[in-house]
């Protein structure tokens, strides 16, 4: 009897185990709900549509499920939180891509006249998480990260 609660448990405990790292960005949200937890971090700058996106990140809209990101009101700035929902990988990859093209660009864009923005930039996070590709240009990017982070 022993031996037999023994084997279930080391059962149950393994079927976890193994089923954790697939848990994990499983939890689909619409991206209207990060807008309240993303208030603060914002103030400076403006939600960015479909258009702003074909022109800056050369995106259509096939290329992404749902989109919301917000983006410096002046052009001098590089401030950015972009969060795209994608739930197929390929696309997601190539997602991931466009939206690194679009960290370089900038980069090499205001190089040696704009030294904050620079910075900025070189500390740029461009990264997939579970369905979502992510794109943090931000002075406080740890915490960013941490609260898209608990979203989902």
């Amino acid at each position: 009897m022993k031996r037999n609660m023994i084997y279930v448990l080391c059962m149950l405990l393994a079927a976890f185990a193994f089923a954790l790292p697939f848990t994990r960005g499983s939890r689909e949200i619409n991206l209207d709900t990060l807008k309240k937890p993303l208030a603060p971090y914002v103030t400076d700058m403006e939600k960015k549509d479909a258009a702003w996106l074909r022109k800056q990140y050369h995106l259509d809209s096939a290329a992404y499920e749902q989109a919301l990101v917000y983006g410096a009101v002046s052009a001098m700035e590089v401030n950015e939180i972009a969060v795209f929902k994608q739930a197929d990988k390929t696309k997601r990859e190539a997602l991931q891509k466009l939206c690194q093209e679009r960290t370089d660009r900038q980069l090499k864009s205001f190089q040696g006249y704009a030294p904050r923005q620079s910075a900025l930039l070189e500390k740029a996070a461009v990264y997939e998480d579970g369905r979502y590709v992510v794109v943090l240009i931000h002075p406080q990017q740890s915490r960013l990260r941490q609260l898209l982070k608990k979203a989902w």
